[in-house]
């Protein structure tokens, strides 16, 4: 049985207020008997189309064991199975509970965490499949030496550890039929990694893409626009930790910033740039007992796919796609008035099933979404992938939709004057959004081959100018909109 990823905590916590632990001295316990209370989250049941309603644990209804159960079928049954959704991860262990320090507020450091990442810097290190093989390499050896040593990264090393973009981008040493040019540089790697971590670099190639680091930026700074001051932030898929890493320091110290990753590698990297001051946990998003309404801000670049995660609660949500497990787990986590600002799967808005947005519709209102164009993630990551950035505040209690919000749940059949001639209604039908809002599309509608075969429309963008395109569109959001963040000064 894999052991449970333990959750690291900095020396001293923001959470701490005038030197002690209010939640210690309110009930009488200390964080470490508290981590050992067991949890009862709230199981939801869902049905399309309504509002979520909460049930009891206790169920004596067999189909309803199985239907909620998405990861542990009855012995001697296979797991439930879904047309649209395939499953293949694994059932994990439920990490110890992050136990939430009621009432507290969040101390504001006097002097920034980490200095903010250079983007230009880092964009230089990724120039192609071998500058990404590289920079890797180079971030691998740095963290063996400095685990070795137990010595903190230098500001010019911190770059070198930041440099890692994962495997997405650099399949090539692990071609089953590798190329000659590439044959040193595989067995270079293979030296480097354990077995298992070939084995989990080698899946990795197909969905481990980070972000751009001039994306995060631009979605620091539509989060300031919003509103977000500081408060309580978690970025639930960090990577190595582009968003912690260009979080604006006027923010960082200002928040409690928490990251988990699942990957061994990536979160050690991550726990050597920013585990002195963020509390980083190395494991699945799916086992962290992150306590309901609790955080202000959830950020990030989520997983992207059609398969399920190893989840075990009864949650509407369990049994989607990984990206929309993340979003409708982000959900129940943020507080009310909190935001949700993710990079996902263009499917998340535009796949015909529109049951699951709707539910997602009567949690939180969209406040805007940007459609990237193909190649967005080319330089950082080396994908083609398209993707769009969504924006989402959770409804606060009793808060209905209002008549006049964007209408996004159900699709229509884009305009002629802006798909090319002859595209057929099947390519042109999206999410109602991208018909209510054009302008928010970064580039124009194209037929291109999809990575699946067959033809997608998609964003595609010419000119030199995308990254502060970007800024402009989402300039255009709603201002100031986040309020009541937990920090004092």
């Amino acid at each position: 049985m894999t052991p449970i990823k333990q959750h690291h905590r900095p020396e001293q916590s923001s959470l701490f207020v005038g030197g002690f632990d209010l939640l210690s001295a309110i009930l009488g316990t200390t964080p470490a008997q508290r981590a050992h209370e067991p949890s009862n989250p709230s199981a939801e049941a869902f049905s399309p189309g309504l509002t979520e309603s909460v049930e009891s644990q206790s169920t004596t209804d067999d189909e309803d064991v199985i239907a909620c159960a998405a990861t542990f079928p009855m012995s001697g049954e296979a797991a439930p199975t879904d047309p649209e959704v395939e499953f293949s991860a694994q059932p994990t262990e439920e990490a110890p509970e992050v136990v939430p320090y009621l009432g507290a507020m969040i101390t504001a450091r006097t002097v920034a965490p980490w200095a903010p990442l250079d983007a230009e810097k880092l964009e230089a290190l990724h120039g192609g499949a071998v500058a990404r093989y590289d920079a890797n390499i180079a971030a691998i050896e740095l963290l063996r030496k400095l685990e070795q040593t137990g010595s903190a990264p230098s500001d010019s090393e911190r770059l070198t550890l930041a440099g890692y973009s994962g495997w997405g981008g650099v399949k090539e040493p692990f071609e089953p039929r590798c190329l000659d040019a590439w044959k040193p540089r595989a067995a270079a790697l293979q030296q480097l990694l354990s077995t298992e971590e070939w084995e989990s670099a080698r899946k990795s190639v197909v969905n481990a893409f980070f972000t751009d680091a001039r994306i995060a930026e631009a979605m620091w700074a539509a989060c300031q626009h919003l509103g977000f001051t500081g408060g309580r932030v978690l970025e639930p898929s960090a990577g190595a930790g582009v968003f912690l890493g260009t979080m604006p320091s006027e923010l960082a110290m200002r928040s409690d910033i928490h990251a988990v990753e699942l990957d061994d590698l990536s979160g050690g990297l991550l726990r050597a740039l920013y585990g002195h001051e963020a509390r980083v946990r190395i494991t699945g998003f799916e086992a962290c007992s992150y306590p309901d309404d609790w955080f202000d801000l959830v950020i990030g670049n989520v997983p992207f796919g059609q398969y399920r995660v190893g989840c075990t609660r009864n949650r509407p949500y369990s049994r989607e796609s990984v990206h929309n497990y993340f979003i409708g787990r982000a959900l129940d986590i943020v507080r009310p008035g909190g935001v949700v600002a993710v990079i996902t799967s263009t499917s998340f808005l535009d796949s015909e099933r529109e049951a699951f947005r709707d539910y997602i519709h009567h949690r939180a209102r969209l406040v805007g979404a940007v459609r990237l164009p193909v190649g967005t993630f080319g330089a950082s990551a080396g994908t083609s992938v398209s993707a769009d950035i969504v924006f989402l505040q959770k409804r606060r209690k009793g808060e209905a939709a209002e008549p006049g919000e964007l209408p996004w749940v159900k699709r229509q059949v884009l305009p002629a004057s802006v798909v090319p001639a002859g595209c057929a209604d099947y390519y042109a039908t999206k999410s109602g959004y991208w018909h209510a809002v054009p302008s928010m599309v970064l580039g124009t509608w194209s037929l291109k081959r999809s990575q699946y075969g067959g033809q997608d429309l998609v964003a595609v963008y010419e000119g030199n100018r995308l990254h502060d395109d970007l800024r402009e569109r989402l300039k255009t959001l709603p201002a100031n909109i986040v309020t009541d963040c937990s920090v004092q000064t």
